[in-house]
């Protein structure tokens, strides 16, 4: 191999990781396949020391572990879900009926997802008759029953309905979104996600699903602020910006 490895920011040394394959003193490849899809990407270089010849990635490796950790199809297996990114999902429940809140739950129900990587945010206008905050309150109820953190949102002026959700924000996950209960959030969308950011090594801030925008939390936190109440136009904005720096994905689901 050609260089000795040199210090750069943000970069992810192979050497020491549990799923680095070797030939000897020699890496090969990674558990995860991900060797070939850096090097595609020339996001992969070789380097040496004294003990081993490695690969360094250019970028941080959100798959790295110590050579302790166990390499079992299972705990690989749980390695996989803790990567995967995490999402916001603010749903308004304006004039919602029983079947958008059943057909909500469902989706919820039958997403292949990790229920600690998504949080839920109900926002129920304060107008809403008691029928729909009884409906609002038993999918609260059964969305945590799911496992998922939620919480409901009562609005009393309109004007600061977009603020009242932000505040409930988790500064910490992925992605955001926000959509009516009656946009339909197709089971497939969040397990694409993470394979665009995991398998296929995408950056993207901007994910374009269906109808659904996806915002990554990075550009959400830093560009929201000075958009409160003006949501739509925000999200367009950060739409446009993405495609143009080609950070962007859009895909249809049926």
């Amino acid at each position: 191999m050609k260089s000795k490895q040199k210090e750069k920011r943000l970069q992810t040394s192979c050497k020491g990781c549990a799923f680095a394959i070797y030939e000897g003193d020699t890496q090969i490849g990674c558990k995860f396949g991900r060797t070939e899809k850096f090097l595609e990407r020339g996001e992969l270089f070789e380097a040496y020391d004294e003990e081993k010849e490695f690969f360094v990635v250019k970028r941080l490796c959100n798959l790295a572990r110590p050579t302790e950790h166990s390499t079992e199809d299972p705990e690989m297996a749980k390695a996989r879900d803790s990567i995967k990114p995490s999402i916001f999902i603010s749903v308004e429940l304006d004039d919602a009926t029983e079947e958008d809140f059943n057909n909500f739950f469902n989706t919820m129900k039958n997403i292949n997802y990790p229920a600690d990587k998504l949080s839920i945010v109900l926002s129920q206008p304060f107008e809403a008759n008691k029928e729909q905050r009884k409906l609002g309150t038993r999918l609260l109820c059964d969305i945590k029953n799911l496992g998922i953190k939620a919480q409901v949102v009562f609005n009393i002026a309109s004007s600061m309905r977009e603020y009242d959700v932000f505040k409930k924000c988790e500064k910490s996950f992925s992605y955001y979104s926000f959509l009516s209960i009656k946009t339909a959030l197709h089971d497939g969308m969040l397990p694409y996600i993470d394979k665009v950011i995991n398998e296929d090594m995408d950056k993207v801030v901007f994910f374009r699903l269906n109808e659904i925008g996806f915002i990554s939390s990075y550009a959400f936190l830093m560009n929201y602020g000075n958009h409160i109440g003006e949501y739509k136009e925000f999200e367009k904005e950060m739409e446009e910006e993405a495609e143009k720096l080609d950070l962007y994905k859009e895909k249809s689901f049926g």
